[in-house]
């Protein structure tokens, strides 16, 4: 598959070339520590893998989670590590966390640059996040045609996803 990667390079300011996709990272055991400007692609969980979750995939083969939220909710989330935000929620449920008071909008009108372009969303401030038993305040959190959570959060952590093996 072809893929121009101009646009994210002018946006991002880094000589970004290509793009790994779940066709390859599936058979490896990915794991990303921010703190340490690493990303490895192991054959094994590594000894202290972090957190664990289940992971399964949408129609498209995206990894997806389910997370659940401070009301008790299951939410599914994809694993979105080309994102740089933290948490991103389609509309309705942006809706539904600004009318229960979780968000604060910042931009009622926000671009963000997708492969094929820029799109347009409301951005905020989300009040606090549950996510594999710690909770999070004050995360930036977007609107978006899916749930996702990215590197945003995902830095916080060293993550390990055993893609093989669905964890």
């Amino acid at each position: 598959m072809y893929l121009d990667t101009e646009r994210i390079r002018d946006v991002s300011g880094h000589e970004i070339r290509g793009v790994l996709g779940m066709s390859f990272l599936k058979n490896f055991v990915v794991q990303i520590d921010a703190d340490a400007g690493q990303l490895s692609l192991l054959r094994s969980v590594p000894e202290q893998p972090g957190l664990q979750f289940v992971l399964s995939y949408n129609k498209v083969d995206v990894p997806i989670i389910n997370n659940q939220e401070e009301d008790g909710e299951l939410t599914t989330f994809i694993i979105d590590t080309g994102n740089n935000g933290s948490i991103h929620y389609r509309s309705y449920a942006f809706d539904e966390l600004l009318e229960n008071g979780r968000v604060t909008v910042i931009a009622s009108r926000s671009p963000q640059t997708v492969v094929d372009g820029e799109i347009w969303f409301r951005t905020g401030c989300l009040k606090h996040f549950q996510f594999g038993g710690f909770r999070h305040a004050d995360l930036a959190v977007s609107e978006a045609t899916q749930n996702g959570i990215g590197l945003g959060l995902l830095s916080r952590y060293r993550v390990t996803f055993d893609f093989p093996n669905n964890r």
